[in-house]
């Protein structure tokens, strides 16, 4: 039984370790509304990975929001 318990623990560690990477992707050009770079940085977490949505390929990101 306790091995049982020992795994569970490993597994579930596992899996909230997996979730606190966050990959987000950046879907749109605008700043400061879901999908837009500003908002997946934030939502990526310290271990984040940012990957840009091909729709959006060439075009400029102009981080001006709030400034």
């Amino acid at each position: 039984m306790k091995n049982i318990t020992q795994l569970s623990l490993i597994v579930v560690l596992f899996f909230i370790s997996t979730l606190s990477i966050g990959q987000v992707v950046t879907k749109t050009t605008d700043d400061g509304t879901p999908g837009t770079l500003r908002v997946e940085i934030a939502n990526a977490g310290s271990n984040g990975t940012e990957t840009f949505d091909p729709s959006i390929q060439g075009q400029t990101i102009n981080i001006t929001n709030g400034e």
